[in-house]
C-alpha cells in the first residue's frame, strides 16, 4: 500500500501498527518518512519521539516533543508534556524537568508522569520525596493496562516480600522493555 500511495497518513499508520508489534526502530523510521512529518501534523512527531525515548535517545525526543507541547500543551492527556519533561532530566535538564513535571502533574493523573518523576527524585537522592510519588501510584490502585507497555509495567506485590518485612510493606517494581531494573521503591504503610 505505502508503495502505491507513500503519503504522510499511510506511513503514520505503519509506525503505528510496527509500534503495537513492538518493533519500535522501525516504527522510528517510519515516522520519519517522508521526511520530515508534515509540520502541522503532531501525531508524527509525538510518536516518533515515543520510539526515541523506547530507544534510549532522549536528545532525538526533545525537539519533536518540544514542537508538539508548544502547538497543544495537554497533548495525548499531557503525557506529551510529561515524556517532554522526562527527556529533559533524562539530557541533563534537571531544573526544566522538575519545573515541566510540577506543572504538569497539578492536572495530570497518569501514572507513567509520576513515575517519571519519582525516578528524577530519586536520582537527585530526594528519596523521600520519590515515596511519595510512588505513593500517589499506589493510591490509585494503578493496574497495568494505564502504563503503555514500551514505557514501563508496574507490578504491584505484596507476596514477594521478605518474610521479615512488615506485613502492610507494599514493593513497587518497575521495569523497562528488557526487564532491566528502573527503579525500585519499597512504600511502608504506617
Amino acid at each position: 500500500m505505502i508503495r502505491d500511495n507513500p503519503s504522510p497518513g499511510n506511513y503514520e499508520e505503519l509506525g503505528d501498527l510496527l509500534m503495537d508489534d513492538g518493533r519500535i526502530p522501525q516504527a522510528r523510521e517510519a515516522f520519519d518518512k517522508p521526511s520530515p512529518p508534515v509540520p502541522i501534523l503532531r501525531t508524527p512527531f509525538y510518536r516518533r519521539a515515543d520510539c526515541a525515548i523506547q530507544m534510549g535517545d532522549f536528545a532525538a525526543a526533545l525537539p519533536d516533543l518540544e514542537r508538539v507541547v508548544a502547538k497543544e500543551s495537554d497533548y495525548d492527556f499531557q503525557r506529551a508534556a510529561g515524556l517532554l519533561a522526562h527527556a529533559y532530566a533524562n539530557t541533563g535538564q534537571k531544573e526544566k524537568a522538575e519545573a515541566l513535571f510540577r506543572r504538569v502533574t497539578t492536572t495530570s493523573t497518569l501514572s507513567e508522569t509520576y513515575l517519571n518523576f519519582a525516578e528524577l527524585l530519586a536520582s537527585e537522592q530526594r528519596a523521600g520525596e520519590a515515596r511519595e510519588w510512588a505513593q500517589k501510584i499506589l493510591d490509585k490502585k494503578t493496574n497495568d493496562a494505564e502504563l503503555p507497555a514500551a514505557a514501563g509495567t508496574a507490578v504491584v506485590s505484596s507476596s514477594e516480600r521478605p518474610p521479615e518485612a512488615p506485613a502492610r510493606a507494599v514493593d513497587l517494581d518497575i521495569h523497562r522493555m528488557a526487564l532491566t531494573p528502573r527503579l525500585t521503591i519499597s512504600v511502608v504503610a504506617p
